[in-house]
């Protein structure tokens, strides 16, 4: 995930100094010019946002035990048969330790849609699945008899 950083004040290339906040203050008093997460008396919400990336609701949940269902490099293994609605951005958890190819399509027509890391998504990823669709799921590079897929479908 990438990192992001906030300045304050803010930086231009025109400033000829930046001020730097120095020193200590009294414990759970912020100092003048910091910007400050912690709760204090009389401090300003910072405004938070429960949406997806995708901007819709779960529309797709999948956890699969790999000690149970083994994923193997030589089929692909049916994850749903069809899906209940359309799907617009999936985040991925895979713990094998193996890459993966997450696809759509009938069986033995299989289309690749994503090829997934090791320890799967970071962030997500953009998809378009149509409702009805057969999601399955093979491995690329070693087999996976060990860990966990968990998969979340947003709309």
């Amino acid at each position: 995930m990438a990192n992001f950083y906030a300045f304050y004040p803010p930086v231009s290339s025109s400033s000829a100094a930046v001020s730097i906040v120095t020193g200590s203050g009294t414990a759970g008093t912020p100092a003048p010019g910091v910007l400050t997460v912690q709760g204090i008396a009389g401090g300003t919400a910072i405004p938070v946002s429960t949406s997806s990336p995708a901007g819709g609701a779960t529309s797709y949940l999948k956890f699969l035990d790999y000690a149970v269902t083994p994923i193997t490099t030589l089929s692909y293994v049916q994850l749903t048969a069809s899906t209940a609605s359309i799907i617009n951005w999936l985040s991925i958890f895979d713990s094998s330790g193996s890459a993966m190819i997450l696809a759509v399509g009938a069986a033995a027509s299989e289309i690749d849609q994503l090829y997934v890391p090791p320890g799967g998504s970071v962030g997500g990823y953009a998809i378009a699945i149509p409702a009805g669709s057969r999601i399955s799921y093979k491995a690329l590079d070693n087999n996976a008899s060990s860990g966990n897929l968990i998969i979340t479908g947003l709309v």
